[in-house]
């Protein structure tokens, strides 16, 4: 019989998150800012070269995208969105819905951190093209293998498998959905598996004489006797002034629909630069004479001068997303996908859904920005690095996340990426004065020629399921090249050869999707913006709706410019140009 579960203590003080680790243990460090990349209906794990289920929380390397990347590819991200810039994995969750009490759905503002256990004498680095899921999401068992992992608290509380409710937690302002990764490999070195679990096994620890599975444990199983580091995925969700906690049981909602936490998940690709997981475990990781970087990941000799929380804030996806609404301009009235609620009085096998219809992938034409620090904080403060505290025995790592947002959006609204139309848009998400919509493509943190970059006809051919119209361009790149990968060896053994026909081949098609495109949904030819195209041009799209597109990136520090004065107009705080 398994002993009881292993449960950790945290603590929360507003958006301060602790979590408690043995005083001066040598065993780990936090990646203590992992920003939103996008917040999109894409796992190319799952979902290879089509839209995924549901919405996810996408943090990491900026070419994410719908197609696994073969380890060459996922070297080449221009960026990360998270603050240690030699981590170009991917990583990413289902998003955390408020459902309100006309059954309408909204994201909650969220950031996340990540953790590297290195418990053990004998921790390797992960072999490149690593991926893995740990939880479930098409079922719910609170006993299967794959679920050990999944920690959910509200303000810092008891860590359970479960989503708070009213009845069980009468009060709840931050809802911490935290998850551990399993961390014992194959001898074999696989890199994948059919279930995307298997390959991989839970740590053990001991219970006097008794081993058992613990998600942080030290030991790895006969089965699976290579020991990774072990990652624990942290994601604190705020609820806003108009999210209020009431006495119903489904107020909380994963993006898929359960509203009770088991069928909680996550998904990791391997991505780091090469040697540097392998030099940070040998300098700094459990059993090393080396400093605990903690909470403080730069006293590490492996990333030294590697720690960049600005150069994370102003990280951009760099390809496109599906065409839909997911909640950040306005609540919505269903869960992108087909994905009605699954409560806890239902199967515990994910309801069947039987629609067929499908958006198309866009380019973004414009992006959600929140920059509340803290409710009752001043917007854009300076970055507050965590700190140590001694409490009751325990080494308290804490830090207070800013929910600095830039989210990619295909958003039909936007018919005019002007910044005087976009100031008629104000998200109802976040709280006064700290939510917007900007123009997308406009930023120091990647290469302006390597983002994606939509037009207003692209997203209502696109919202339609339209993959022949406007929408059909965006995509073309992507789709070629999916064909192209997806033809080729598995992760890690794709050839120069096989890049350059995707290149040549993705090339073709969208200049030649770009060439047939007139007329079928507007009256103009258009395609993805790039950095010479300089002309701004209006159009009608086969809605009637006006479209009006700035196609210069070559604009950038003139935008920047405006979008500065245009906060200032709006009484948002002036700030550092550099996170545009």
């Amino acid at each position: 019989m398994r002993p009881v579960r292993h449960l950790i203590p945290t603590l929360s003080v507003g958006l301060a998150t602790m979590v408690l680790v043995a005083r001066g243990a040598l065993d780990h460090w936090i990646i203590t800012q992992a920003a939103g990349l996008a917040m999109s209906r894409i796992d190319p794990i799952v979902s290879s070269n089509s839209v995924s289920g549901h919405v996810h929380n996408i943090m990491g390397a900026s070419n994410f995208n719908s197609v696994l990347n073969s380890v060459d590819v996922q070297q080449q991200a221009k960026c990360t969105s998270t603050n240690l810039i030699d981590d170009l994995s991917s990583y990413w969750d289902p998003y955390l819905y408020y459902r309100f009490s006309n059954n309408t759905y909204q994201p909650i503002l969220s950031q996340s951190r990540i953790y590297y256990f290195t418990k053990g004498g004998n921790v390797t680095a992960f072999p490149q093209g690593l991926r893995m899921i740990s939880g479930l999401a098409m079922s719910r068992n609170a006993s299967a293998m794959q679920s050990l992992g999944v920690m959910i608290a509200c303000d810092g509380g008891q860590q359970t498998q479960y989503l708070p409710t009213y009845s069980t937690t009468p009060s709840c302002s931050v809802v911490n959905m935290a998850i551990y990764f399993p961390s014992c490999g194959l001898a074999s070195g696989d890199l994948d598996s059919s279930d995307h679990f298997s390959h991989m096994a839970w740590p053990q620890s001991y219970n006097g004489s008794q081993l058992y599975d613990d998600p942080n444990g030290v030991y790895c199983p006969d089965s699976h006797p290579i020991k990774y580091p072990t990652i624990f995925l942290e994601t604190n969700y705020q609820l806003s002034d108009q999210q209020t906690w009431r006495d119903d049981e489904n107020v909380l909602v994963l993006a898929h629909g359960d509203t009770t936490g088991l069928a909680y998940h996550a998904d990791f690709v391997m991505g780091w630069r090469d040697g540097v997981l392998e030099n940070a475990i040998a300098a700094c990781g459990s059993g090393t004479n080396g400093p605990n970087p903690a909470d403080n990941p730069a006293a590490c000799s492996a990333f030294a001068g590697r720690v960049n929380q600005t150069a994370a804030y102003a990280c951009r996806l760099e390809g496109d997303i599906p065409d839909e609404d997911v909640g950040l301009y306005r609540p919505l009235d269903a869960l992108p996908g087909c994905n009605p609620l699954w409560t806890a009085d239902m199967a515990d096998t994910k309801p069947a859904c039987n629609s067929t219809t499908s958006p198309s992938f866009v380019g973004p034409t414009v992006y959600f920005e929140n920059v509340l620090v803290s409710r009752g904080s001043s917007l854009r403060g300076p970055s507050e690095p965590g700190h140590l505290q001694e409490q009751h025995g325990f080494s308290v790592q804490t830090l207070t996340n800013q929910f600095d947002m830039h989210i990619p959006m295909a958003l039909e609204a936007a018919s005019n990426t002007s910044l005087d139309f976009l100031s008629t848009l104000t998200p109802s998400l976040g709280d006064a004065g700290a939510s917007f919509v900007l123009p997308w493509g406009y930023s120091d943190g990647s290469d302006d020629g390597s983002v994606s970059v939509g037009t207003c006809e692209e997203i209502v051919a696109g919202e339609a399921g339209s993959g022949s119209a406007s929408a059909g361009i965006a995509s073309a790149s992507a789709a070629s090249s999916a064909s192209a990968i997806s033809a080729s060896a598995s992760i890690g053994t794709m050839t120069n050869a096989d890049l350059a026909a995707a290149t040549t081949s993705s090339s073709s098609a969208l200049a030649g999707a770009a060439s047939s495109s007139s007329g079928a949904a507007s009256g103009d030819t258009y395609a993805t913006a790039t950095a010479d195209a300089v002309s701004t041009s209006t159009s009608t799209s086969a809605s009637g709706k006006k479209c009006r597109r700035r196609r210069s990136l070559g604009q950038r520090d003139t935008v920047k410019k405006g979008i500065n004065a245009h906060k200032a107009r709006r009484g948002g705080h002036s700030h550092d140009h550099s996170s545009f």
